[in-house]
């Protein structure tokens, strides 16, 4: 839609107002004949979302403005990308309908949210399931980046079992059990910076 607006103004010469004195065909399949109406009085939804307030604003200081916006009003339900020009003592829009764009990303996030949240729960299902403790931790360095404790981050259901540690998730070792030995401290923290697997055997 391309849209030519003259501005309204009070004695003090404040705009207060702008009335249409141009439309183009797309445009009049939205409005009508409206030329030398009001925009507030066929379009009050302007000032609530700042339309209004922009169009005086270009007038007044002559800077162009692009904006999106949600537009919820009168015969509008939509997203709509305009851009505002000073033209003489009023603005010309151009605006263009951005809803089904809009509708569409929406729809692509909420099927992200969706496969991650399936993903998500067959992760858990796995997880939980396996017979072997399992657990992922997060190896905790002093000032001197020396391994000084480590925090459960998660843990499965075995693991759980097979510690007694039900309420281990989100503590600390030395919370739980504070003369743990430094021995596991070394270990984990030498995996965390190497990359490097370890395995060990316990009699």
């Amino acid at each position: 839609m391309i849209q030519v607006f003259k501005a309204v103004r009070n004695q003090e010469g404040e705009i207060i107002d702008f009335v249409w004195i141009l439309n183009n065909e797309s445009s009049e399949q939205q409005y009508g004949d409206v030329i030398g109406e009001s925009l507030l009085t066929l379009n009050p939804g302007v000032k609530e979302v700042g339309i209004f307030d922009t169009f005086k604003q270009v007038c007044e200081t002559g800077i162009p403005d692009q904006s999106e916006r949600h537009y919820v009003h009168e015969q509008f339900d939509g997203w709509f990308y305009q851009s505002t020009v000073k033209l003489g003592d009023g603005v010309a829009t151009t605006t263009t309908d951005m809803t089904t764009m809009k509708q569409g990303e929406v729809e692509i996030r909420r099927l992200k949210d969706e496969i991650a949240q399936q993903a998500t729960d067959k992760y858990q299902m796995l997880f939980n399931s396996i017979d072997q403790g399992f657990c992922i931790i997060e190896v905790l360095f002093d000032e001197q980046d020396q391994p000084t404790d480590y925090r459960f981050a998660e843990t499965n259901q075995a693991f759980l079992r097979q510690t007694g540690l039900e309420n281990a998730l989100g503590k600390t070792m030395r919370e739980l059990a504070p003369e743990h030995e430094q021995f596991w401290f070394d270990i984990y923290a030498q995996v965390a910076r190497s990359g490097e697997p370890v395995r060990l055997s316990m009699g």
